[in-house]
């Protein structure tokens, strides 16, 4: 479909329903968020022209799988839980009771303070904020996050 009222209309019903999904049997929503990436998407890094219509982050306890079919189809299948180790339906902060999404950022190096720690997670909108800082570069003109001043060598 090309973009146009239709267009955000369709989007706009499909965002609504994905947001009232509820499992029947527990009525949890199944979903956290569900959002416009070229609108509402620059917080988690998401909005590109390679992005899709819709993204969604679903609540810990439930995945969706995408399969393929011998003839190339592509389905979503229903509802699946616990948690089984899938990557990227939840937001990146999500926790789990023995894991979750939150990935690992190790920085060193010129501008890097030795042996810091930050005990609040670093978003992936700070990282290039903070390596441009290092650069002596000025920040990009749409650039989201902050630079992270608790992590660098004093000045």
């Amino acid at each position: 479909m090309e973009p146009g009222r239709e267009h955000e209309e369709l989007k706009r019903e499909l965002i609504e329903l994905l947001r009232d999904w509820r499992d029947p049997g527990t009525g949890r929503h199944v979903m956290t968020d569900v959002f416009d990436p070229g609108r509402d998407g620059a917080f988690y890094g998401l909005g590109s022209e390679l992005d899709g219509d819709v993204r969604y982050f679903t609540a810990p306890g439930y995945s969706l799988y995408r399969s393929t079919a011998v003839d190339g189809d592509e389905t979503v299948t229903d509802i699946h839980g616990p948690y089984l180790g899938d990557h990227g339906s939840c937001r990146p902060t999500t926790r789990f009771g023995r894991g979750g999404e939150v990935g690992i950022f190790y920085a060193a190096g010129k501008g890097f303070r030795e042996g810091c720690a930050r005990k609040t997670p670093v978003l992936p909108c700070d990282v290039m904020p903070t390596l441009l800082h290092i650069a002596g570069e000025a920040p990009l003109k749409q650039q989201e996050g902050a630079v992270l001043h608790e992590l660098l060598r004093p000045e």
